[in-house]
């Protein structure tokens, strides 16, 4: 008896999921997800990268389907493209551990969008975000970490166009067939790589944008009558064996239909890529403690495995290169007491933050590669020893991040974060009432209601504004 396909069975499940099978906690974690992403947009369409992304969204065609909040409605097409770059400025769009890259920066922006335009219900919306995460995390664990730490493959762009699919198809009605042909055809044309670590160019903030607008094409396109491979998944050429050698298709399913990976996906609290983040929470954590500051510390020796030593990137000259730096972002921290953007482009037009990475090492572990070996989702497992300029020293060993499900953050830390990603935009005064209506999503019958609600909240015609990060100035 042939096995059915793997893309079948998730299309299977994206079909079958409902609201109602939903439990509380679920239904309130995509809420969560919902409104960490409209702050994270906000806080992009705020900085000095929005102006370029407007000017793109003012391109004809020129229908008015879907906001971007504070600007006009454009088409859905480009409201997603748009709204997903916004929600990669900032650098605090949610991810997931074993899956790697970042779900909610594609589909939220995406149903949000196509939403607006269908008046779809918001309890629809949330259902399309579920499945979309089911999809996105069943796809990407089974090719990483290897796929993103070792060949360089940004999974948003992969994982994330056959998710943006799945929601989209939801959100449209699509039947069995046409579903699992616009997940099969987002499959062969998903992409993204991460080179753009190398010089902190646009591609970082670009990739969440063409895989929304990939997606879409792609539901598109299969009720155009197109379709694509059944094994498209696990097909000798397909998805899995192109990008990585070392994919795990054993993990594929196990707990599809059983476990909503939305409760499995993390929020960020540093303004920076997600392999530095157990560095520095143990860098804050004795800041905090012992009253640390650069004055006070000798020196600061991170140890790690291949994939966080691959971060020992040094003088960062733009931001996005800072934010792919471990030993700046370390000084950064040491220094403000904080990774933000304001204080990463603090740290960039600061002459002593060089100094401050000098005494930052960091080593590769053969102890800390025994724990990722145990457990691959360990991969920014580090260990840190700190020597004071007193004598004293600290050690701390950290394995995952705050803002895991091992360590969550609760709604108080959401809004928290919320605030301070407006404090420094055109729109701050607003910030209560945005935070206030974004929280409450699925209080408004429907996207379109809630896109007005949003809106209504937000000057048209507000300025971009230079939050501290917005601006790629070099170092001097």
């Amino acid at each position: 008896m042939q096995t059915e396909s793997l893309i079948r069975q998730l299309s299977g499940h994206v079909a079958a999921t409902r609201f109602e099978d939903l439990k509380p906690a679920e239904v309130d974690r995509v809420r969560q997800c919902i409104y960490d992403h409209i702050g994270n947009m906000l806080a992009g369409r705020y900085s000095d990268k929005a102006r370029g992304l407007l000017d793109y969204a003012r391109r004809p065609p020129r229908e008015a389907e879907a906001a971007i909040f504070g600007f006009e409605q454009v088409t859905v097409e480009n409201a997603a493209f748009c709204n997903a770059a916004f929600s990669r400025v900032v650098d605090l769009d949610d991810g997931h551990r074993q899956a790697m890259g970042h779900p909610g920066v594609v589909i939220v922006p995406t149903v949000l969008a196509l939403g607006e335009k269908l008046r779809a219900s918001t309890t629809a919306a949330i259902d399309a975000i579920a499945a979309a995460y089911d999809v996105y995390v069943e796809i990407g664990s089974v090719i990483n970490p290897s796929s993103y730490t070792e060949k360089g493959f940004d999974t948003t762009g992969i994982a994330g166009t056959v998710a943006v699919a799945a929601a989209a198809a939801k959100l449209r009605g699509l039947d069995a067939a046409q579903t699992r042909a616009a997940m099969a055809i987002a499959a062969l044309h998903g992409a993204g790589i991460i080179e753009y670590l190398s010089d902190g160019s646009s591609g970082k903030l670009l990739c969440p944008g063409w895989t929304t607008a990939t997606g879409l094409r792609s539901v598109d396109m299969a009720l155009c009558g197109f379709t694509g491979p059944d094994s498209v998944l696990e097909g000798a050429h397909g998805l899995f064996r192109c990008f990585t050698d070392h994919y795990d298709a054993a993990r594929f399913g196990v707990e599809l239909g059983r476990k909503r990976h939305v409760m499995t996906s993390y929020f960020k609290v540093h303004a920076c890529l997600r392999r530095l983040h157990p560095a520095i929470d143990a860098v804050l954590a004795a800041r905090k403690q012992h009253d640390l500051d650069p004055e006070s510390v000798r020196s600061v020796v991170v140890y790690a495995g291949p994939f966080v030593v691959k971060a020992d990137r040094r003088r960062p000259q733009t931001l996005i290169a800072a934010q792919g730096s471990l030993p700046f972002a370390l000084a950064v921290a040491l220094k403000f007491g904080e990774v933000s953007l304001a204080t990463l482009q603090a740290g960039l037009e600061d002459d002593g933050m060089a100094e401050i990475e000098e005494r930052i090492s960091v080593v590769p572990s053969d102890a800390v590669v025994a724990r990722q070996a145990a457990e691959p989702s360990l991969w920014g497992a580090v260990d840190v020893r700190i020597d004071t300029r007193d004598g004293a020293t600290i050690e701390t060993q950290v394995s995952v991040a705050r803002g895991e499900p091992e360590d969550p953050l609760s709604w108080s830390d959401l809004r928290s974060k919320f605030a301070a990603q407006l404090a420094s935009t055109p729109v701050a005064d607003r910030a209560k009432a945005l935070s206030d209506t974004a929280a409450t999503f699925d209080a408004f019958a429907t996207v379109d209601a809630f896109a007005r609600a949003m809106s209504g909240n937000l000057p048209v015609a507000a300025a971009v504004g230079p939050i501290g990060a917005g601006r790629a100035t070099e170092r001097r």
